[in-house]
């Protein structure tokens, strides 16, 4: 599965820290930590990888964000 969107994208310098616990990143709100745990793609990875799958972000071509999940096919 594969979410994109047209935002500014993550810094490359945030990629690695994305899915930490309690890392929030946005720049464009002025009370940018108000209202935000950082949990929610870390709860994400942590649900992905218990199935054995994984989960990446990236960016865009052109701008955005791009997030994938990878699950194994079942059998």
């Amino acid at each position: 599965v594969r979410i994109e969107d047209q935002g500014p994208g993550i810094p490359e310098s945030h990629l690695d820290r994305i899915f930490d616990r309690f890392f929030t990143y946005r720049p464009d709100e002025p009370h940018a930590r108000d209202g935000h745990t950082g949990l929610g793609l870390a709860i994400v990875k942590a649900i992905v990888e218990g199935y054995g799958g994984t989960v990446t972000a990236g960016n865009r071509e052109g701008g955005g964000a791009r997030f994938e999940v990878r699950l194994p096919g079942g059998g």
